[in-house]
């Protein structure tokens, strides 16, 4: 058996080794393009996945509150004997399973929503809700955002709120030093 020598790694060796295995996957890309045309074949067409199916679990997270997890970030609810109060409202196309998870826990009414930030996995759902005849609660600078939306690049120049006074860190939903 012949004991291979292997070359010292350096920059040069390292950047030799990814170029000829670019080449080598464009090459085997092209080729395999010319035999499918040469073949007669007509490339399929590209297809979308089918989307991802969305199951609700509701937890019980101690007393009569429950946590709902399904499309985006988690829920809560508070479940009593008058109604049913729910903190956010994730995506708009799970309202429904998410009502049907309520009601396999309750049948009281469901009465308000309290909305945390306005990020869409959170907020997405409040029409369908508000549908519903659910009253939908938030701070006034929450409901400002929902209203008028402003585009990315306006938010990240606004200054924080002004408990930290650096410029906004994040998206419309507050600062990341000071959580404001």
């Amino acid at each position: 058996m012949q004991k291979r020598q292997s070359l010292p790694i350096t920059a040069r060796n390292t950047v030799t080794r990814h170029h000829t295995l670019g080449v080598a996957a464009v090459l085997a890309t092209l080729v395999g393009a010319g035999v499918a045309q040469t073949a007669g074949a007509q490339p399929a067409p590209p297809t979308a996945a089918p989307p991802r199916e969305v199951t609700v679990t509701t937890t019980l997270l101690g007393g009569s509150v429950y946590g709902i997890d399904g499309q985006g970030g988690r829920m809560a609810a508070l479940v009593g004997p008058e109604g049913v109060f729910l903190v956010d409202a994730q995506f708009p196309a799970v309202t429904d399973k998410i009502v049907a998870a309520i009601k396999a826990l309750s049948p009281a009414p469901l009465r308000f929503l309290v909305n945390t930030h306005v990020h869409g996995d959170h907020t997405g759902g409040n029409e369908n809700f508000a549908k519903l005849g659910v009253t939908i609660l938030g701070r006034p600078e929450l409901r400002e955002q929902q209203l008028h939306p402003r585009p990315a690049r306006v938010i990240a120049a606004m200054p924080c709120c002004g408990g930290c006074r650096r410029a906004r860190s994040t998206s419309a939903a507050g600062c990341r030093s000071c959580g404001g």
